[in-house]
C-alpha cells in the first residue's frame, strides 16, 4: 500500500510568531519583577546613577534587536541561508577562539566579549552556526550519510573540536546542547542507529572525563543528587530555586511579590534562575503558561519540518526547533532541580542579548521556511484545497 504526497499551500505560522512574542513580553515583566529590588541597593545606586529602569530598558534593547533579527531571519530569500554554511562554520572557530584569548571573565567562565556596557557571547552564536552547517552537510550528502566516514565521521570531528572550546570556557550546557541537537539531526537524516550510537557513546566519555577532571562540575552533581545535604554549598541555588517555586502554589504571590527573590536567596534570578521567580510570582499557573508556549513552539517546529520536502530547510527547522526548546528544558529542569546546575537562559525570558537575538534567528528560521516552502499533504486534501496547482508528487511506501 502507498500514500501519494503532493505540494500544497505555503502555510505561514502566525502561531509560533505570537507565542515568542507572548514570552518575550513574560521576559519583560519577569525581568523587571526579578531586579526591582536590587535597584535601591547602594551598589545599584551608584552603577545606574539611580534609574530604577535599567534592566528593564536593557531588556527593552535586547527585544528589539531580536525583533529586528526575527523579521531579518524571516524575510532574507532562504538560500542564503544554507550559503551562509561554511563562512558561519569557520567564524565559529574563529570567534570562540579570540574569546578565550580577548574575552572578559564572569562567575569563573570566560564565555563574553566586552564592548562597553554591551557583552556579547559568541557561544551562543556557533550553535545556530553548527545547525547550518550540519544542515548543509546532511543535505549534501543525500544518501551517502548512511556511511560511517561521510554521515557521522566529519559532523562529530568537528563538534568534538567545538566541544573542546566550549570546555575551555567552561560552557558544559551549551555542548550537551551541541551534541543532542546533532544526535536528532543525524537520527531524522537516516544515519543509522548504530553510527549515532558512537555518537552517543563519544559524548558519555566526555561526561565522564569533565566530571573526572573537574571537582566543581562533580560537585554540582553530587549537590544535585542531594541538594539539602549541600545546602551551604553547591547546593545552594537549587534548594533556593525549589523553595521559590513550592512557595508560589496555584497562582503566585504577585509581581514582586517573591520574598525568597526579595532577600536574594535566589543568585542569577533575572537570568538562570528566572523560572524559580516566575514559579514564586504566578505560581503554576504562571509556569504552566510558559510551559506551553514552548510545547507550542515544539509542536509546530517539528509538525512544519515533517511538512518540508527540501531537505536543507527539513534538517534546519528540526534543528532550530530543538535549539530553542531543548535549552528552555535545560533551564527549567535546572531551575527545579531536575538536572544539575547549568549556566543557560530560558530563552526569551532571561535578561540577555546575545541569547535573545539567536533565539529569535532560530524563531525567523522557522517562520521564513513556512512562508517559502509548500507543505506536503495527502493527495485528496491538497487537490481539494487548490485544485489545478499542484506542481509535483511523492509516492511513500506504507
Amino acid at each position: 500500500m502507498s500514500r501519494e504526497l503532493v505540494e500544497g499551500r505555503v502555510k505561514f505560522e502566525h502561531g509560533m510568531l505570537l507565542a515568542t512574542i507572548l514570552l518575550m513580553g513574560i521576559g519583560l515583566v519577569m525581568v523587571y519583577s526579578a531586579t526591582a529590588y536590587l535597584m535601591v541597593t547602594p551598589e545599584m545606586l551608584k552603577k545606574t546613577g539611580g534609574n530604577s529602569m535599567y534592566y528593564l530598558e536593557r531588556q527593552f534593547m535586547f527585544v528589539a534587536l531580536g525583533l529586528l533579527t526575527l523579521a531579518a531571519a524571516t524575510f532574507m530569500p532562504f538560500r542564503w541561508i544554507e550559503k551562509l554554511a561554511w563562512p558561519a562554520l569557520f567564524g565559529s572557530f574563529g570567534a570562540m577562539i579570540l574569546v578565550l584569548i580577548f574575552g572578559k571573565e564572569h562567575l569563573g567562565a570566560v564565555r563574553w566579549f566586552q564592548f562597553g556596557s554591551i557583552w556579547v557571547q559568541p557561544g551562543e552564536l556557533v550553535k545556530l552556526a553548527f545547525v547550518v552547517w550540519v544542515s548543509h552537510s546532511l543535505a549534501f550528502k543525500e544518501y551517502r550519510i548512511l556511511e560511517f566516514r561521510l554521515g557521522v565521521l566529519p559532523h562529530l570531528l568537528v563538534a568534538m573540536m567545538l566541544v573542546g572550546l566550549y570546555l575551555a570556557q567552561p560552557d558544559l550546557g551549551s555542548c550537551i546542547i551541541l551534541l543532542a541537537v546533532l544526535m536528532a539531526l543525524l537520527f531524522i537524516a537516516g544515519v543509522p542507529w548504530k553510527h549515532i550510537g558512537v555518537l552517543g557513546l563519544a559524548g558519555g566519555l566526555m561526561a565522564a572525563t569533565v566530571l573526572a577532571l573537574d571537582p566543581e562540575k562533580l560537585g554540582r552533581v553530587w549537590a544535585w543528587l542531594d541538594p539539602e545535604q549541600f545546602a551551604d554549598g553547591d547546593g545552594y541555588q537549587l534548594v533556593n530555586s525549589k523553595i521559590s517555586i513550592a512557595s508560589g502554589g496555584m497562582f503566585g504571590s504577585g509581581l514582586g511579590g517573591g520574598q525568597q527573590n526579595i532577600a536574594g536567596y535566589v543568585p542569577e534570578a533575572e537570568t538562570d534562575f528566572i523560572f524559580s521567580v516566575i514559579g514564586e510570582e504566578l505560581g503554576m499557573i504562571g509556569c504552566l503558561v510558559v510551559l506551553a508556549l514552548f510545547g507550542y513552539v515544539l509542536w509546530r517546529g517539528l509538525k512544519l519540518a515533517g511538512e518540508l520536502k527540501n531537505r536543507f530547510a527539513r534538517h534546519m527547522v528540526f534543528g532550530a526547533t530543538l535549539l530553542v526548546v531543548l535549552q528552555a528544558a535545560i533551564n527549567i529542569g535546572v531551575a527545579t532541580g531536575t538536572l544539575p546546575t547549568k549556566g543557560l537562559t530560558l530563552p526569551f525570558v532571561s535578561l540577555g542579548g546575545s541569547s535573545m537575538v539567536v533565539m529569535a534567528a532560530c524563531v525567523g528560521v522557522l517562520l521564513n521556511a513556512s512562508r517559502t516552502f509548500p507543505r506536503m499533504e495527502p493527495a485528496g486534501k491538497a487537490h481539494a484545497v487548490e485544485a489545478g496547482s499542484v506542481q509535483v508528487f511523492v509516492k511513500e511506501s506504507a
